[in-house]
């Protein structure tokens, strides 16, 4: 269900009781606060009746994209046939970079990547706390890039410098500086 609302783009309802939740579900429904503005779309019209892969392109050379298993059976997806050459993505509700090879969904289950093109200096390429970076204050400067966690929680993100790639956590107003 959080996959395919973040893919609407738009209104995002949570009637659950957020503080009563277990934390990787709270974290899962915080994280599509506020919602990306943008609707994706069906990348694999001929799989069934509904499409199961979606991708919506954002700013900066950024990209959500989703598979939803609405069967009861479990499935592969090869999901790095829907990205393009270069870019890389983040599983957010897993809080990792995905590597080569397939994922398994379990029926009714979703995977959610964020995903970037590469760059030419360190940037943020995921992040836990928000589809859409919210409340992580960047700050490119001179080849290197300062980030700040601005949320009142602790959040992993991605970075990719120098061609490598590592999730590091960073607590509430923490802020570093990656080269």
């Amino acid at each position: 269900l959080a996959t395919s609302i973040a893919l609407s783009g738009g209104l995002v309802v949570a009637s659950d009781d957020l503080p009563a939740l277990a934390p990787g579900r709270r974290e899962m429904a915080q994280a599509l606060f506020p919602p990306a503005g943008v609707a994706a779309r069906a990348l694999d019209l001929s799989d069934g009746p509904v499409a199961s892969a979606w991708r919506v392109n954002l700013a900066d050379d950024r990209a959500l994209v989703g598979f939803l298993n609405w069967g009861d059976e479990g499935r592969w997806v090869t999901w790095s046939e829907h990205l393009a050459p270069g870019e890389v993505a983040f599983d957010l509700w897993n809080q990792r970079m995905l590597g080569m090879g397939d994922i398994f969904l379990r029926p009714h289950e979703g995977l959610l990547l964020q995903v970037a093109g590469r760059g030419k200096t360190p940037r943020c390429v995921g992040d836990s706390a928000s589809l859409t970076y919210a409340g992580l204050f960047q700050r490119p400067v001179s080849g290197r890039l300062q980030l700040r966690n601005d949320l009142d929680r602790p959040r992993i993100v991605a970075v990719e410098a120098r061609g490598q790639i590592a999730a590091h956590e960073l607590l509430p107003g923490e802020a570093r500086w990656f080269d």
